[in-house]
C-alpha cells in the first residue's frame, strides 16, 4: 500500500491514465476492467467527485481529458440522453433544425450564461443558431483538428463549456429572508421535527407544483423563531431578496399565506418584488411552518428558510371586533396668568396646554359575546413626564431649574373616584352603545420667576408620554379586558418672556407613536394613585 500511495502522489502533480492505472495492477495481479484498483483508490475516488459534484467545485481530474468516458455535471444537462451522447459522440452533435427538451435546456443554458434574448421554444431555429455562434466566438471555441472559425453546432467542446459554466452558475443560490413585520417574532420553543406538517414530506398537500419539485430529497429543520396569531387575525411579513421564490405555509389547514393585494388565501405567493409584503392568516389552531423556497439561477430547488407559525384559538379580545383610533387634532397653546403654588406666596405664572388628544374606540361583538355584561371604555397611564425650565438672572446667565415630574411610574391618569376610568364620561354600558369617546388636553404651569425675584423663567423643555387601552370590563367579575392600545406624547418645549408676560411654543403639538392590538406595553392599571397626586416639584 505504501508503494502505491509513492506512485499517485509522485511529483505532487502527476495524473495518473487509465492505461496507467492498469499496467500498475496488472503487476499486482489485479485488473481495473474487472475491479476497482484498490479499495481504498475506489472509496476515495467516490466520496471526492460525490464532493465537488455536490458543492458545484467542479469536475475531478480523472474526468478530464477522456481518461474516464464525462458525464455531465450540471443538473440542468445531466440524465438528458441526447445532451450526454452529444459530449461524447461527434454524430450525435446538435444542429439547427432539431427540436425536443434538449434543445430548451440550451436555450435556457444561452439565457443565463450569455444574456441571449432568444425564445426558449425547444426549437433550434436561426435565433437558437445565432445565440450558439455569438456564444462560442466570445469564448473562441473552435475545433483546430478541422476548423478556423467558430460554427453554430453544439459538439462535444461547447457542450463541454456550457456544462461547465452551468455548474458554477448551479452553485449561486437565492437567500431569502422573511422578516416578521406584525406581530414580532420570538424564539422558537426546541420541538421535534414530527410536530411540523412540512411540504417536503407531503408534497402535494397543498397543490404546489414548485413543492412537489423540490421532492423528500431536500433535508428540513425546525426554524428557529416564530410568530403567533390567532384564528382569522393576518401576520405581515416583509420578504427580502427573494425575487422569483414562492412563500406558502406548510400546512394550509392551519395557515394561508397570500399577497394583500390580492387577499385570495391561495396559500401560494410568487414573489415579484425586493422587498415584499406578504400576509398570512390563522386557519385553525396548530403549528406549522411558512416556507419560501431557495434556487438558484436556473430556478432549480436548493431547500427552504423557514419561519415557525403557531395559530392560537381565537381569543375573547378578538371577539370583540374593536377598533381604537386618535389624532391630535389642534395646536399647543398658553393659558392667561395663572397661580403657581410655589412654596408661600404665590407666584404668577404661566399654563401651558399641549394638543388636544382626540380618541374614539368601537367594537363589533361576536354573537357569542353577552354585551349586557360588559362596559367598554377607555383608561390611561402615565409612562414617562418632565418638564424642565430654565432661569436665568438678569445677565441671561442661567442659574436655576425647575422640574416637574412624578413620584412614580408607570401611574394611572385619570379623574378622581372614576377609577378604573379615565373620565366619567370616557365609559359606555356595551348592551346601549358600542362607541365610547375620550379627549385630553395635559397642561403644566410654571412660574415667571422665584420667590425672591432674583431669576426669571427662559425655557422649557421636555415631554409626557402616555398610554391608552380601549378596555371591556366584565361586569359580574371586573375582569379588565384590553382590546387595543397606543403609545402618545405630547412636548413642553418653549421659550418665555417674562417683560410681557408671553411664551413661544416650539416643535410639534405631540405624535400617535404606535398602536397594538391587546394590552401593548403592559396591563392596564385600575387602581392606586394618579398622576394628579403624585407631582413632584424639584426647584435647584
Amino acid at each position: 500500500m505504501n508503494g502505491c500511495r509513492a506512485h499517485r502522489c509522485s511529483g505532487g502533480t502527476k495524473n495518473t491514465t487509465l492505461p496507467e492505472l492498469q499496467t500498475h495492477d496488472r503487476s499486482r495481479g489485479t485488473d481495473t476492467k474487472t475491479q476497482a484498483p484498490w479499495p481504498w483508490v475506489a472509496a476515495e475516488l467516490y466520496f471526492a467527485e460525490l464532493y465537488l459534484r455536490t458543492t458545484g467545485t467542479g469536475v475531478p481530474w480523472y474526468r478530464r481529458k477522456g481518461r474516464f468516458p464525462m458525464a455531465l455535471q450540471s443538473r440542468l444537462f445531466r440524465g438528458d440522453s441526447k445532451l450526454e451522447a452529444a459530449a461524447t459522440s461527434d454524430p450525435a452533435h446538435i444542429v439547427p433544425g432539431d427540436r425536443g427538451a434538449h434543445v430548451g435546456k440550451i436555450q435556457q443554458a444561452l439565457v443565463k450564461l450569455d444574456g441571449a434574448t432568444i425564445e426558449i421554444d425547444e426549437s433550434y431555429g436561426l435565433a437558437t443558431a445565432t445565440a450558439v455562434l455569438t456564444y462560442k466566438r466570445k469564448r473562441n471555441i473552435i475545433n483546430r483538428a478541422y476548423q478556423t472559425l467558430p460554427d453554430n453546432i453544439v459538439g462535444k467542446m461547447t457542450i463541454a463549456r456550457l456544462d461547465q459554466e452551468i455548474v458554477v452558475l448551479e452553485g449561486v443560490v437565492s437567500n431569502p429572508d422573511i422578516r416578521p413585520l406584525l406581530p414580532p417574532a420570538k424564539l422558537a420553543e426546541r420541538r421535534s421535527l414530527l410536530e411540523f406538517n412540512f411540504a417536503v414530506f407531503s408534497p402535494g398537500r397543498n397543490g404546489s407544483a414548485v413543492r412537489q419539485a423540490f421532492g423528500p430529497q431536500i433535508p428540513t429543520f425546525s426554524p428557529d423563531t416564530e410568530i403567533e396569531i390567532e384564528v382569522g387575525a393576518v401576520g405581515i411579513l416583509q420578504i427580502n431578496g427573494g425575487i422569483g421564490e414562492t412563500l406558502f405555509c406548510d400546512n394550509g389547514d392551519i395557515g394561508r399565506a397570500f399577497d394583500p393585494t390580492a387577499p385570495d388565501d391561495l396559500n401560494n405567493v410568487l414573489i415579484e418584488k425586493n422587498p415584499e409584503v406578504v400576509n398570512v392568516r390563522g386557519v385553525a389552531p396548530g403549528r406549522t411552518t411558512i416556507a419560501i423556497t431557495k434556487s438558484n439561477a436556473f430556478g432549480l430547488p436548493f431547500g427552504f428558510v423557514r419561519l415557525g407559525l403557531v395559530v392560537k384559538p381565537r381569543s375573547l379580545r378578538s371577539l370583540f371586533n374593536a377598533t381604537l383610533t386618535a389624532n391630535i387634532i389642534d395646536k399647543p397653546s398658553t393659558g392667561p396668568f395663572a397661580s403657581f403654588v410655589f412654596g408661600e406666596p404665590q407666584v404668577p405664572g404661566m399654563a401651558v396646554f399641549s394638543g388636544m388628544f382626540d380618541a374614539k374606540g368601537t367594537v363589533n361583538p361576536d354573537p357569542s359575546v353577552n354585551v349586557s355584561d360588559f362596559e367598554l371604555g377607555i383608561m390611561q397611564a402615565l409612562i414617562r413626564s418632565e418638564m424642565r425650565s430654565v432661569y436665568v438672572d438678569a445677565a441671561g446667565v442661567p442659574r436655576k431649574q425647575l422640574v416637574i415630574t412624578e413620584s412614580q411610574f408607570p401611574i394611572r391618569d385619570s379623574e378622581k373616584g372614576v377609577a378604573p376610568w379615565a373620565k366619567a364620561s370616557a365609559v359606555v354600558d356595551l348592551a346601549k352603545a358600542k362607541t365610547v369617546t375620550f379627549q385630553d388636553r395635559p397642561r403644566n404651569v410654571v412660574p415667571f420667576h422665584d420667590r425672591q425675584k432674583t431669576v426669571n423663567l427662559k425655557s422649557s423643555s421636555g415631554d409626557d408620554l402616555f398610554i391608552t387601552w380601549l378596555v371591556a370590563r366584565r361586569k359580574s367579575t371586573n375582569d379588565l379586558i384590553a382590546l387595543h392600545s397606543l403609545v402618545w406624547n405630547v412636548n413642553w418645549n418653549a421659550t418665555f418672556n417674562t417683560t410681557n408676560e408671553t411664551a413661544t411654543l416650539l416643535g410639534p403639538p405631540g405624535a400617535i407613536i404606535s398602536r397594538t392590538e391587546g394590552e401593548g406595553l403592559f396591563a392596564p392599571i385600575p387602581g392606586g394613585k394618579t398622576a394628579n397626586e403624585a407631582i413632584k416639584i424639584d426647584f435647584f
